[in-house]
């Protein structure tokens, strides 16, 4: 079992958003299935972007399957209610787009969660969310709610080696359950 980060200034049961940052430029992922996903900027849906540091790792490996139960759930609560709004999760690391593909289809989630590429150029997302370790050349464990138009916010983060608390997570998609 991987450790824990401790709760985060938003986390926990009473996650609430209050101030969602402007949009950020566009920007689209070369995805883990070969298509083309809007990481920032306005999209067709609210989404969840659940940066990584690396695919084949214990931490990350941890966190996506309590991820895709979580998703799993919200979808399917999302589906009982009478707004339903779509929502999509995007899992992004900087590797290929081959590798998430092998790693999500390892861990039993590439029908559930959707693996981004941030490998080239060599972590622009990430950067763009200030989410990237220029030391280790990996993004940090960091994820955050975007709005249909764009517009996101900072949802859960952890240390190196810590997972995000599973909390912080539930909260975020409970809330694109709602439709946020």
């Amino acid at each position: 079992m991987s450790k824990r980060a401790q709760p985060n200034i938003v986390s926990g049961e009473g996650l609430i958003v209050i101030e969602f940052a402007p949009p950020l430029e566009p920007i689209s992922l070369v995805d883990h299935r070969g298509g083309m996903r809007v990481v920032a900027g306005p999209a067709a849906s609210a989404r969840l972007l659940v940066f990584v540091p690396g695919a084949f790792t214990p931490v990350c490996a941890d966190e996506l399957r309590e991820l895709g139960e979580l998703v799993d759930s919200a979808r399917n609560a999302a589906r009982s209610s009478a707004l339903a709004p779509g929502f999509e999760v995007f899992v992004v690391a900087t590797d290929s787009a081959a590798t998430l593909r092998a790693w999500l289809h390892d861990l039993g989630a590439d029908g559930v969660l959707t693996g981004c590429s941030d490998f080239w150029p060599h972590g622009r997302a990430a950067r763009a969310y200030r989410a990237f370790d220029e030391g280790s050349g990996a993004a940090t464990r960091r994820t955050f709610l975007l709005r249909a138009d764009g517009s996101s916010r900072l949802v859960a983060s952890a240390r190196p080696g810590e997972a995000r608390v599973r909390a912080d997570h539930a909260a975020a998609l409970h809330l694109l359950a709602e439709g946020l």
